[in-house]
């Protein structure tokens, strides 16, 4: 059955402004991630779903509402809040994304190690090269620690190096 017309117009002045609020805020974010869409400005395509979900779910309780209101059929006899089932589907697109972000920064630490062990270390020998050593002194120095240092050329490969170039020396070091 219809409600009357009457009751149309006494819905509370802080229904209707909730009402404009909630319409204005879920248009105002819809509009704003069309525009990282289209400029492909998002960083986080789960964070950005999130958003979308919860403000499509609002959107979507104030139109049911009208359609209550205006006395249209629907299942339910009680209007019934579905912006929780937007905010659940959030909350998920927000640990996946913190879950997603924390990968990131384990791949990244994997990769800086990785560069880390290339810049320091002789890829031929896998000792420690020239640049670990000055690293390693200037620690010594800044602590103004005692130290002696000893250089041995075990093989002679100094002198090739330093007279035939460093790709022979690779060659004899072999």
């Amino acid at each position: 059955d219809a409600l009357p017309i009457s009751d149309l117009i006494h819905i509370s002045a802080a229904i209707w402004g909730q009402l404009a609020l909630i319409v204005i805020e879920a248009v105002g974010i819809l509009s704003i991630c069309l525009n990282d869409i289209i400029h492909r400005t998002f960083s986080s395509k789960a964070l950005f779903m999130g958003i979308v979900s919860i403000s499509f779910f609002a959107l979507a309780d104030v139109i049911l509402f009208f359609v209550q209101k205006m006395g249209v059929e629907t299942n339910e006899k009680h209007f019934t809040s579905i912006t929780c089932l937007g905010g659940i589907v959030f909350v998920i697109c927000l640990v996946w994304d913190t879950y997603l972000e924390q990968e990131t920064v384990k791949e990244e630490a994997i990769k800086m190690d990785a560069l880390r062990e290339l810049a320091y270390t002789d890829a031929l020998t896998a000792i420690p090269n020239r640049r670990k050593f000055e690293e390693e002194l200037r620690k010594i120095e800044i602590k103004n620690d005692d130290f002696a240092l000893v250089a041995v050329d075990v093989n002679g490969l100094k002198t090739v190096n330093d007279t035939l170039g460093h790709e022979m020396g690779d060659l004899l070091d072999r």
